[in-house]
């Protein structure tokens, strides 16, 4: 038996073309290379755990993120696929997120989005809310939770009725990675104080109560009820990838002192509360997202 840095050279020798290939100028040579590898690396055939693992993250991952920017729609498809069956195979997911989210935001999570697939779309938001959002810990998902933000937002905003509601299944899949509790970087930074806005711009900002049952709500409403000033702490970080230049001056009038994280998690509650008053799973799970009952 070969020692391990003999079984790992051995294979990406095997794998090398199909790697090259994933950058050839041909699209139908790349489509070959992605449905190759997929099946090659995550079939019968499929390399030791600890040899997958490397060759995958070290060799096949860098082109591969690229090709989710592929002007081949077919292309595009076949590397989500090979990128789900990374996400559900190797013993470590954490490595996946780095290369793969700067891409997924840039076509997921901006203005206008760049996808045109509603297919592709839905693949994408259902890879973040299956295996990645289930395989990873809490510290690698907080790497990514800015990007992950952005993507949820725009998604709600989808003209696809099935993306929205892949997009509430992964808010609370989300939740449910990042249970209540502090951590680590993640606190958000104070603003100083600000002059008060002329008067004609200010402005209440109000939400819509979710209907918890047919036609009344049950109790507070569940933003009410969120400790806001706790929630812009924890995502602080991740709710600076919403726009927050365009949508700070937007809300300066609204908010005219105080917290920037607190005034980013009210933004994100504004955005997503109209998709989800009508998903009580996500609703009920955003409620129990809290500091304080």
């Amino acid at each position: 038996m070969g020692s391990p840095v003999t079984d790992r050279d051995s294979y990406v020798a095997s794998v090398q073309r199909d790697i090259n290939c994933l950058s050839d100028n041909d699209r139908n040579t790349r489509k070959r290379a992605l449905d190759k590898l997929n099946k090659g690396m995550f079939g019968k055939s499929a390399p030791s755990p600890e040899v997958l693992q490397e060759v995958f993250c070290r060799n096949v991952l860098p082109p591969a993120a690229r090709l989710l920017s592929d002007t081949v729609e077919k292309n595009r498809e076949l590397t989500v696929a090979l990128l789900r069956s990374a996400a559900e195979s190797l013993t470590d997911v954490a490595p996946l997120l780095p290369l793969i989210f700067p891409v997924m935001v840039q076509r997921l999570g901006n203005v206008p989005v760049l996808e045109d697939s509603e297919e592709i779309r839905l693949q994408l938001v259902d890879l973040i809310g299956g295996p990645i959002l289930k395989r990873c810990a809490a510290p690698a998902i907080l790497t990514v939770l800015p990007d992950i933000v952005s993507i949820l937002v725009r998604s709600f905003a989808d003209s696809f009725h099935e993306i929205v509601k892949k997009a509430a299944t992964t808010t609370v899949s989300l939740t449910e990675s990042l249970p209540p509790g502090d951590f680590p970087g993640q606190r958000s930074r104070s603003l100083p104080p600000r002059s008060p806005p002329p008067r004609q711009q200010k402005t209440q900002c109000t939400f819509t109560p979710p209907v918890h049952r047919a036609g009344s709500v049950a109790g507070p409403p569940w933003h009410a009820r969120l400790d806001t000033s706790w929630l812009g702490a924890r995502l602080g970080v991740a709710l600076a990838a919403i726009e927050v230049a365009d949508l700070s001056e937007r809300v300066r009038g609204r908010f005219p002192t105080g917290d920037i994280g607190e005034v980013r998690a009210e933004m994100l509650l504004k955005a997503i509360t109209p998709s989800l008053s009508h998903r009580h799973s996500a609703v009920i799970s955003l409620d129990l997202w809290r500091f304080v009952a």
